[in-house]
């Protein structure tokens, strides 16, 4: 088993990416953006045995010793901001060989963390691309946190609509009667109405990420095209005002069990 700290500027990451599914969220350039506002390192947890291979993005933090000797050098590792769970590509083989490289490659992991004075691990899942709960609980503590939204975008129209709770009907249906529509700004022109508003509800729910003032458009590896994972801003206009709405539109949701 091969395991390493991989550094965002080493190509394979983003060879890594290419070859799976992926979100926004594992870019190594959004990595370095969020390490910018934590103040720590970004990089890759990376362990590859055969065919089989792990990659998990990870902020490393320096942790105030207070002076104490044998606290000097202790540093934590968090996930950046958002959901970008581990990546996970099994070994060909029946499901047992699978489940044995991931308890393997974690081993080895945190094997490595402790090598670094790395003294935990605080690490977000995605809720659509896959996480063997068993496994990570034999490696750590894994803890639910409610429940998050998703669309299926392979539905009909009448299909779409017909997943949506009453309540947000009756919200969309005031919404479009008072004027108001959604567009995607492709050319980044309300980039910094969405920072400012992004900031203000970020401040009012005491969210640890808070965009920086100016951020150059666009994200390296970001899509030009409006995504199932909102990679893009959308933009609700109407009644003399407009505001950002960070996510979806009208499409259908669908609730979701995350870890």
């Amino acid at each position: 088993m091969d395991v390493e700290l991989m550094e965002v500027e080493d190509p394979r990451w983003k060879e890594e990416l290419a070859a799976q599914r992926h979100d926004f969220y594992h870019l190594p350039d959004y990595l370095k953006l969020c390490a910018t506002s934590a103040s720590g390192r970004p990089v890759a947890l990376y362990a590859r045995s055969g065919e089989g291979r792990l990659l998990v993005p990870l902020i490393l933090r320096d942790i105030d010793g207070h002076g104490i000797p044998e606290c000097a050098g202790l540093r934590d590792a968090i996930s950046p901001y958002g959901y970008p769970g581990p990546l996970v590509v099994l070994p060909p083989g029946p499901p047992e060989q699978g489940r044995e490289f991931l308890v393997q490659a974690l081993a080895a992991g945190i094997g490595l963390l402790r090598e670094q004075r790395i003294v935990s691990a605080f690490i977000r899942s995605h809720p659509l691309l896959g996480f063997d709960t068993a496994v990570f609980a034999k490696a750590g503590e894994v803890v639910h946190h409610g429940e998050t939204v998703s669309i299926d975008t392979t539905l009909d129209e009448a299909g779409r609509w017909s997943q949506i709770r009453n309540d947000h009907r009756s919200g969309i249906k005031k919404a479009l009667l008072s004027g108001q529509v959604v567009e995607f700004d492709d050319q980044w022109r309300e980039l910094d109405a969405f920072v400012s508003i992004y900031n203000h509800g970020a401040g009012q729910r005491q969210r640890r990420l808070l965009l920086p003032a100016r951020v150059l458009p666009p994200v390296a590896g970001c899509p030009r095209r409006p995504t199932a994972s909102g990679h893009q801003s959308h933009w609700w206009r109407g009644g003399g005002r407009s505001a950002v709405h960070r996510g979806r539109g009208h499409r259908p949701i669908s609730s979701q069990r995350h870890s």
